[in-house]
């Protein structure tokens, strides 16, 4: 025990001794109500339960109190009409402050009890209790709606157990239970079990406690007693005595079970009872569920023990009654009211009455006596002369872990912990109690609990490490980890890394222990323990994550070869990179995949892997590219598709699932030129005839016809392939057609002929074209005997160009031997089509003549042609009348200005007007031109030499239907320096 001992040396204040001098006190009397009779005599009885204040006083009056505002404001007297010498005795008031039974005796010394409802103005004598003595009663322990009861258990002087039933408030019944053979009654007490419903009837006289269980009624419980009950026999000698409840900690759990109905929610359930009798304070546990109840109710009374006074009073003292808080005895004796802690049955606290209590003019003896509340369990008043007290126990719990340290009852002592010191204290002492037990993995547990710093972390460690105890040191780690704040990120990590070790080690040793196993049964322990405890490490790292350093706990990782846990241990940091990285190492391309598509990952790392991916499982990769959410960039693949379409480990399946991914891109939409020469590469690289190559380079192009991909790319893997058909057409992509027919040529004279009839811009390319052609055909036909054939050839080549290649083209491609009778045929064709073309041109040349003589006949006639002006006719420019002056604006006029100007169009114009139109479409210099020559006309100098460059620059055509209009529709809108600031204030 030296750690505790050095704990209990270094604890601070709050885990003091409680009993030190500069601590306040535990408990207090708070007054609670002052002058309590009224002025009607002297408090002889008193009675509370919650706000509900009964007192009865020596003039037989009862006086009811609301202590809710101070008990000023509303008190109800009631005179309870009996003679001068009738005396109450005591008074008994139900859990809901609704019904009141009074004790007295009458002027001839008989018994009466008396009744009184909360809304009554005076009490009723019950007459079927007359000669009774009332000495105890016990109300059914629920809050009753007001006016209502269920019968009440009574007890006499004579020792009958009586049931009164005032459910007819005028008309009361009453029925004897059972008789205890005259021995008195001085308490009786009644609960209910919460989970049975089931009834235990408590009865105490001066020697014993008798017992009764049964059903959930009075007379039940009585019946169901056979024979003598059952009960306890004091250990004290017989006196009087007097039975209290005892209430330990509120239970939430079975407030929660309370059988709230009609007949209200049962009160707190009692953990206990407690009698004061003449030798001490006899306690017992109560347990209103306990087995065997129906035979022997005393069963219920379990761990009883007798606390004598002499040694709460060594020198010896009277007790007058008996209270219980929540941990301690209230020991009410003529001087003092004396506190007594229950569990460790130890005098706390002496409160002198004289403090608190003032004499009562004649009367010689203060009346005393504790008034227990019968609704709310633990709360104690002390009656004092005519003053109310309420014992103040707020604090009584300050120091009650330490006493439940000290007596050994750990569970306790934590709940009453409010610092981190005292629950070191506490964990540390049942530590150590494990430790003496032998109870190693506890004591870890509980060890691992301890957060100050004296005992050490290390001291606490080395001793699990010198006792051997690996199973243990683990626990201890593992608490210490969760117990360790975000402020102590450092220790966490030591601690974690330690532990992780442990629990590699332990790993280690059961896939040892695993291979070792011999026997089928054997085997399959040993791989359940291995899987269980890789479990564990998984749960571990994915647990403290956080705190684990990444590169120590990766180098520990490898150094044990776990990369499964390595890849537990990334995922749970988000390392997905490192994730995917494993998983590829061991060819696990499916979760890779899987990886991929979470939302969390980013795109970048399906780009980095997607080699890697590709080269281990081509199509299954490619299926995930596909079908990623959202897509990805066909462009950014590329290495990966380029190693699965020529890369080391290219084949025909690779090669078939990159084009299928090409596929979808190019059908997505995706126009990189790249992607495109790759798909080439790979439709080149196809097996079997060249259909989808060439269905791909007739597809595969701009809205206008440009081929999307690099066609010199693909003439280049056209030709090292052997796709001739394609690279003929690629030939002819590039404007090489010369190449186009000589490699068509070499595959098929048809093909060929279509070459060299799309080459029909140019007439020179195209007859070039069929000139190769024929060579071909005719040096194909060298041999005599296919002379005749190569003719028949070239005839309907000569047909097919369509007059491009005539025979005297081909002619001389002939050998000189051939003789000229084979072409007689086509000769004759020829002069035929040679005479219709000289006719043709004959009549051509008729037609442009007559033309020709038409055209100068009309421009003989322009030269005398005469328009005629109405007087009203307008300038076309100013829209004034021709026979007045043009405007001023128009420019200089008058003189030898030309007045009007008339073209054959209709529009006529004044000369100033006509001058001024021409100059605003001209260019600069004509513009001058024009300028000068009007002044000049103006003025009357050189009249013919003006007058003739004026009519050259401006009346050689309307300016409404000629050149310069046309020229005027190209002419930007906006023009200057100003132009570009206008145009960008309406860009959008």
């Amino acid at each position: 025990m030296d750690l505790l001992e050095d704990w209990n040396n270094i604890v601070s204040d709050d885990v003091a001794n409680p009993n030190a001098e500069d601590e306040p006190d535990i408990f207090d009397l708070a007054l609670l109500r002052d002058f309590m009779s009224r002025g009607r005599g002297t408090p002889v009885a008193v009675a509370l339960s919650g706000d509900t204040l009964v007192v009865a006083t020596s003039r037989n009056f009862l006086l009811r109190a609301d202590l809710s505002d101070g008990g000023q404001a509303s008190c109800v007297e009631i005179d309870l009409q009996r003679p001068g010498d009738a005396v109450c005795r005591q008074v008994w008031l139900d859990p809901s402050g609704s019904h009141c039974l009074v004790a007295a005796s009458a002027a001839t010394g008989a018994p009466e009890t008396l009744y009184v409802d909360s809304a009554w103005k005076k009490a009723r004598i019950l007459s079927k209790m007359k000669g009774m003595a009332l000495t105890a009663v016990a109300w059914w322990p629920s809050l009753q709606p007001s006016h209502t009861t269920r019968p009440v258990l009574l007890g006499t002087d004579s020792g009958t157990l009586v049931s009164l039933d005032l459910a007819d408030p005028k008309k009361e019944r009453v029925q004897p239970l059972h008789s205890l053979q005259g021995q008195s009654v001085h308490s009786v007490e009644q609960t209910v079990s919460p989970a049975t419903g089931k009834l235990l009837v408590l009865a105490l006289t001066s020697s014993h406690i008798h017992c009764f269980h049964g059903e959930g009624s009075l007379q039940d419980c009585f019946n169901d007693t056979i024979g003598s009950p059952t009960g306890l026999e004091l250990p004290s000698a017989p006196g009087p005595t007097q039975m209290t409840l005892l209430f330990g900690e509120p239970d939430p759990a079975a407030a929660s079970r309370s059988n709230a109905g009609p007949e209200g929610a049962l009160l707190s359930q009692p953990s206990g009872i407690a009698v004061l009798c003449p030798d001490g304070i006899f306690q017992a546990t109560l347990r209103p569920d306990a087995p065997g109840l129906a035979s022997d109710p005393s069963a219920a009374l379990t761990r009883h023990h007798l606390l004598p006074l002499d040694v709460v009073w060594p020198g010896g003292r009277a007790a007058l009654s008996l209270a219980a808080t929540r941990f301690h005895f209230a020991l009410l004796s003529a001087a003092t009211l004396t506190l007594v802690n229950r569990v460790s049955k130890r005098r706390v606290q002496d409160l002198v009455l004289s403090r608190y209590a003032a004499p009562l003019r004649d009367v010689a003896e203060l009346p005393l006596g504790l008034v227990p509340d019968t609704q709310r369990g633990g709360r104690v008043c002390l009656w004092a002369g005519d003053d109310l007290f309420e014992l103040d126990a707020g604090s009584e719990d300050r120091d009650m872990w330490r006493t439940f340290l000290d007596a050994g009852e750990f569970g306790a002592a934590l709940l009453h912990c409010s610092t981190a010191a005292q629950r070191s204290a506490v964990f540390l002492a049942q530590g150590e109690a494990a430790v003496e037990g032998g109870d190693w993995e506890a004591a870890g547990t509980l060890f691992g609990k301890v957060t100050l710093t004296e005992p050490s972390f290390e001291d606490l460690a080395l001793r699990f490490m010198d006792a051997a105890q690996p199973g243990a040191l683990q626990r201890f780690l593992q608490v210490r980890l969760e117990t360790l704040g975000r402020d102590d990120q450092v220790q966490a990590t030591m601690v974690a890394t330690w532990l992780l070790e442990l629990l590699l080690d332990k790993q280690n040793r059961a896939a040892l222990g695993a291979g070792e196993d011999t026997g089928e049964g054997a085997g399959a322990a040993g791989a359940s323990d291995l899987e269980q405890v890789e479990a564990e490490l998984a749960a571990f790292l994915r647990k403290h994550v956080r705190v684990l350093d990444a590169g120590t706990t990766t180098s520990l990782l490898s150094g044990y070869g776990q990369p499964g846990l390595l890849e537990v241990f990334a995922a749970s940091r988000g390392d997905h990179e490192t994730v995917l990285e494993l998983l590829v190492q061991r060819g696990q391309v499916t979760r890779a995949l899987e990886v991929l598509r979470s939302p969390a990952v980013s795109p970048e790392l399906a780009y980095k892997f997607a080699p890697a991916l590709a080269a281990l499982a081509p199509e299954e990769s490619v299926r995930a590219w596909v079908a990623a959410n959202p897509p990805l960039d066909p462009e950014r693949l590329l290495p990966a598709l380029l190693a699965l379409s020529s890369g080391a480990r290219a084949d025909a399946t690779s090669r078939a699932a990159a084009l299928s991914f090409v596929r979808a891109a190019l059908d997505a939409g995706a126009g990189v030129q790249a992607l495109h020469d790759l798909a080439l590469d790979l439709y080149s690289a196809l097996d079997g005839g060249e259909e989808q190559l060439m269905e791909y380079l007739r597809t595969a192009r701009s809205p206008l016809g440009r081929p999307l991909f690099d066609p010199v790319l693909a003439l280049r893997l056209a030709r090292e392939r052997g796709r001739d058909h394609a690279a003929v057409a690629l030939y002819q992509d590039l404007g090489l057609h010369d190449d186009a027919v000589r490699l068509a040529l070499t595959l098929d004279r048809d093909l060929a002929v279509r070459v060299a009839g799309r080459a029909g811009g140019d007439a020179g390319l195209s007859r070039r074209l069929w000139l190769d052609i024929a060579g071909h055909l005719i040096q194909a036909s060298g041999d005599p005997k296919d002379q005749a054939q190569g003719i028949a050839l070239v005839t309907s080549l000569l047909e097919e160009s369509g007059g491009l290649l005539r025979i005297e083209d081909v002619l001389p491609l002939f050998p000189d031997f051939v003789e000229i009778d084979a072409f007689k045929d086509v000769l004759c064709t020829a002069l035929e089509a040679y005479n219709q073309e000289i006719e043709d041109l004959k009549r051509e040349m008729a037609v442009s003549s007559e033309t020709a003589h038409a055209i100068r006949k009309s421009l003989g006639a322009l030269e005398v042609r005469v328009g005629v002006l109405d007087g009203a006719e307008r300038c076309a420019r100013c829209g004034r009348s021709l026979q007045g002056p043009p405007p001023l604006s128009a420019g200089p006029s008058g003189g030898a200005v030309p007045q009007v100007y008339l073209f054959p169009t209709g529009n006529a114009f004044h000369g100033s007007c006509l001058a001024a139109e021409v100059a605003a479409l001209a260019p600069a210099l004509q513009r001058r031109r024009i300028g000068a020559a009007l002044a000049e006309l103006a003025a009357g100098r050189d009249v013919a030499r003006h007058l003739a460059d004026l009519n050259a620059d401006v009346a050689s055509e309307d300016p409404y239907w000629g050149e310069a209009m046309v020229r005027q529709v190209r002419k930007p809108f906006l023009d200057g320096p100003d132009a570009a600031a206008e145009l960008a204030s309406w860009a959008l």
